[in-house]
């Protein structure tokens, strides 16, 4: 749960660059998402949990992170992109590739520091990593066929599969360590999903785009423009 009411994170954006996607279109959903999170993250997280009694829901603190980690870079960036278009242009790449080394450094650093639970093959089964990959790729894979269904082009098809499949994990992963520290339950498994799905949603992402060549196949001016 705490995955799916995750926005759209910087990683959807690079995948669907490589994939020669709509980046604009990636971009304005991430950015729109990530807004509404500030909303609709802790009000999901809220209802979701309304029928587990063990579960608390610190909504205030959840609203700090999200305006820390997401709403004040994505001002940041909005404006410096505003203000300075050439440069922004320029260091995009740059920074883009930074970001997605950071967040995998944070990432796999999760990780390893729980890296017992791999060691519990009763509670970590065959199904729960099933699961985990399955959400990204069903995430895709419905992003991907409802957009065809009304006609939307292959371009900005790939976009939008990839920004429905492809979630902001670091932020979950520091939300279920909010949620877990408030709670005082640190068996919880919410740190170790969020981290585990961000691992898999690049190995999922780099996948797609080798099976949008097939199944989304771009048309050839639309190939010359994106590598351009």
């Amino acid at each position: 749960m705490l995955i799916t009411v995750s926005p759209g994170g910087v990683t959807s954006n690079l995948m669907t660059y490589y994939a020669k996607g709509d980046l604009a279109l990636s971009i304005s959903l991430t950015s729109f998402s990530t807004v509404l999170s500030l909303v609709f993250t802790p009000l999901l997280l809220t209802f979701f949990c309304a029928g587990l009694p063990e579960v608390e829901m610190p909504v205030k603190l959840v609203v700090q992170t999200i305006i820390l980690l997401v709403i004040i870079p994505l001002a940041l960036g909005m404006s410096t992109r505003s203000r300075w278009p050439g440069f922004a242009e320029k260091a995009t790449p740059f920074f883009s590739i930074l970001g997605i080394i950071a967040l995998l450094f944070l990432i796999i650093a999760g990780l390893i520091s729980n890296i017992e639970m791999f060691a519990d093959t009763q509670r970590y089964g065959f199904t729960f990593y099933a699961t985990v990959f399955v959400l990204t790729l069903l995430g895709m894979l419905v992003g991907g066929i409802f957009p065809k269904l009304v006609g939307i082009n292959n371009y900005q098809t790939r976009a939008i599969s990839l920004e429905t499949g492809l979630r902001n994990a670091t932020l979950a992963m520091a939300i279920a360590l909010l949620i877990q520290d408030y709670m005082g339950d640190f068996y919880s498994s919410m740190f170790f999903t969020s981290g585990l799905f961000g691992l898999w949603m690049y190995v999922a992402g780099f996948l797609s785009i080798a099976v949008y060549k097939k199944v989304l196949p771009l048309e050839p001016q639309t190939e010359t423009v994106t590598s351009g």
